[in-house]
């Protein structure tokens, strides 16, 4: 059977998308609550899927961040931490799976 994990920061909103697409079929969808700002959250998420699956055949990564301004008046923290949320944890995850 064809099993989708998704991760939200809050669980309610995982909880909710995953009953949605339960009803959608086929397969089953799993929510897991993570934030992926935070190395604890992936590390949870990590191993709450290897303890469920031999292997992981697909990754989507929209996690993201965004700073409410136009690009040339970003300052360089913010920059940092919109390029970051999407592939600072990516060795984390490659490794951890």
């Amino acid at each position: 059977m064809l099993q989708v994990y998704i991760s939200s920061r809050t669980a309610k909103d995982c909880e909710e998308t995953a009953k949605e697409l339960n009803t959608l079929g086929p397969g089953k969808c799993i929510p897991i609550a993570a934030d992926m700002q935070k190395l604890s959250d992936v590390d949870k998420l990590v191993n709450e899927i290897s303890s469920k699956e031999k292997a992981l055949h697909v990754l989507v990564n929209n996690a993201g961040a965004v700073w409410g301004a136009a690009i040339d008046d970003y300052p360089v923290c913010p920059m940092s931490q919109v390029l970051l949320t999407a592939i600072e944890y990516w060795d984390f995850w490659w490794w951890g799976c």
